[in-house]
């Protein structure tokens, strides 16, 4: 027999499927998959009302509105929760099983007896045993309430299967009449464990009801004003997979301030740690229950290396680029934020290029460009082959086995993502699939403009880039990644003179829109050419001016300035000691067939601790 139904919290439609004609029970299609009995029939349906309910997830159902039976069409509306009656549910469940004939038989004593219970404390708590079928005997655990019996959950002890007395009754916690009556609460994963913390003289313990399986914290909502009376919780849920998971929705609903973690010494659960070391050992790891981790914060475990490393030899080096200019003054290390400015035409993307030509060149790092400002991708490309390969770009001065390399080294080293995008989650979704896939290090937004501001709660700009910057520090950090952001200065009048050669140079203040850019980078980098009118001590104007003026780290560098010249030919950046005559075009197979030793052993070590 089947059944189309639609569950009422989780919005789905699945359908029952019944193995004899007027079954009450049958897989629940929401947790049956997910359990280690898959073939338990946990799902209660009545007939008579066309509802259902699964006694280990907790979810309710109702009959789909498109199947009809025997003339009648049933609607989609949400089931209410069964409204039984306290006082009648006592009733019905202490005239099944009265008072005076509950007791644990002999064989259910040495039972609970084998894993460490004391029978009496088990009898305090109302348990007791009933015969089943084939000498087998089932366990009983009931639910109270204001001191009246809710439900009773039965434990058989041959084979390990539960079974309640009533069906869709009300979900309380086990022992919830503790709840209300002290400063702490203890709580366990299930009847078992909250019996051995009673037996550890801890009566302040619950039981969560279904255990670490159910998803449904309602309970919880029943009992808000006791719950928010208490000063702390103890969360003593079983050390395995899914016992994390519940201890995480406990702390999530309970507050981590107010939440401390139970552990076993390495056992499985409370019960496991009773049956094996007493409820002295048991008492002891109560009392020494640890604070959760507060969400966003660090964990120091595994800083110490770092941490000593600092202390004997100032911090991790950085990776030098072989531009003695730019060795002298900085190194590089990843996970680093870079902003560069300069004025508009005055080679920031040029510096850029050849920066990340040369980690590539030298330490393999490949770099993702969102690069709107060198637009088509194909003219991006011919820049950076002059920077790979030391030769102009054009049929005069490479050949076309020579393009074909350079083409093939571009594939395998650059990558650019549709410049055509502006949304900056989507932008950074993309880079985090390639930092995945593609093992990319450097990750290069030129220019910051092109990106779209989103602003829906109507804030400053200032603090709405301030967030921007606190998305791309995060990627940076997360994944450690050096992300290079190319940044416009302010209106050019602002810096003075009316030709746009001769302005003064910026400073990372001057970057439109907020001097946040400045707080939060760890690099901040100006790029500026020299006055068209002034020339170098070799009667030269080809040199750029690059300024480092923010280093965050003292071991990579302090801020200076150094002016490499230019070369018009190829884009890179040479010493300024040299004349054209002297620019060395052999970079490309110097640098591909064996790195310097001193920037092999930088790499090295940057690896290693990166590992």
């Amino acid at each position: 027999m089947r059944k189309k139904v639609f569950f009422v919290d989780s919005k789905e439609t699945h359908e029952l499927v019944f193995r004899a004609l007027g079954a009450k029970r049958c897989l629940c299609p929401l947790c049956s998959h997910t359990r280690k009995k898959r073939n338990e029939s946990t799902l209660c349906w009545d007939h008579t009302k066309n509802v259902g309910y699964c006694q280990h997830c907790g979810a309710v159902c109702v009959l789909h509105k498109e199947q009809s039976e025997q003339g009648q069409t049933y609607t989609q509306q949400p089931a209410p929760e069964p409204k039984i009656d306290p006082a009648a549910q006592h009733a019905r469940l202490t005239g099944r099983y009265p008072h005076h004939k509950r007791s644990l038989s002999s064989h259910a004593i040495a039972w609970l007896e084998a894993r460490g219970i004391d029978a009496e404390v088990a009898k305090r708590m109302g348990c007791f045993s009933i015969p089943m079928g084939h000498d087998d005997e089932a366990i009983a655990f009931v639910f109270r309430r204001d001191g009246l019996e809710t439900n009773i959950k039965f434990r058989t002890l041959k084979e390990k299967g539960y079974f309640f007395a009533t069906s869709g009754a009300l979900m309380h916690p086990y022992h919830a009449d503790a709840i209300g009556k002290h400063n702490t609460l203890i709580i366990t994963e299930g009847e078992m464990d909250a019996i051995a913390c009673v037996c550890a003289e801890s009566p302040n313990t619950i039981g969560v009801p279904n255990g670490a399986g159910s998803k449904n914290m309602a309970w919880l909502d029943t009992y808000a004003e006791e719950l928010a009376k208490v000063e702390l919780f103890y969360i003593a849920v079983d050390d395995d997979e899914r016992g994390h998971e519940l201890r995480e929705a406990l702390i999530d609903k309970l507050g981590a301030e107010r939440c401390r973690i139970v552990t076993y010494n390495g056992h499985k659960d409370a019960n496991e740690l009773l049956q094996n070391e007493g409820k002295e050992a048991l008492k002891a790891q109560l009392q020494k229950a640890s604070q959760p981790e507060i969400a966003n914060t660090l964990n120091l475990e595994n800083e110490y290396d770092s941490f000593e490393q600092l202390f004997t030899e100032g911090g991790l080096k950085g990776l030098k680029i072989d531009m003695p200019e730019i060795d002298d003054i900085v190194s590089w290390r990843t996970g680093s934020f870079v902003v560069v400015t300069g004025i508009p035409g005055h080679g920031k993307s040029e510096f850029i290029d050849f920066l990340t030509v040369s980690l590539n060149r030298l330490h393999g790092f490949k770099t993702l460009f969102f690069s709107p400002e060198n637009d088509p991708v194909t003219y991006h490309m011919s820049k950076l082959s002059m920077k790979i390969s030391g030769k102009r770009f054009g049929t005069d001065y490479m050949t076309r086995e020579e393009l074909s390399r350079v083409y093939t080294d571009i594939k395998q080293n650059f990558f650019f993502i549709d410049p055509d995008l502006y949304d900056i989650d989507q932008i950074l979704e993309i880079a985090t699939a390639m930092v995945k896939t593609h093992g990319i290090k450097v990750f290069v937004v030129d220019p910051f403009n092109t990106l779209e501001l989103k602003n829906p709660e109507n804030i400053s700009e200032t603090n709405v880039i301030n967030r921007l910057l606190g998305k791309f520090k995060a990627f940076v950090r997360n994944y450690n990644v050096s992300m290079i952001l190319s940044a416009h200065p302010r209106k050019m009048d602002v810096l003075g003179k009316s030709d746009v050669a001769n302005h003064r140079e910026p400073t990372l203040y001057d970057i439109s829109g907020s001097a946040n850019f400045y707080n939060r980078c760890d690099y901040g980098i100006i790029v500026h050419r020299a006055d068209k009118d002034v020339k170098d001590s070799k009667g030269d104007r080809n040199y750029t001016n690059i300024t480092f003026e923010k280093i965050r780290w003292r071991e990579l560098g302090q801020p200076a300035s150094c002016k490499p010249r230019y070369n018009y030919v190829n884009g890179r950046y040479d010493s300024m000691h040299k004349t054209a005559a002297e620019w060395d075009y052999s970079w490309w197979e110097s640098c591909e067939q064996t790195p310097s030793e001193t920037c092999r052993q930088t790499t090295d070590d940057v690896n290693e601790h990166v590992a």
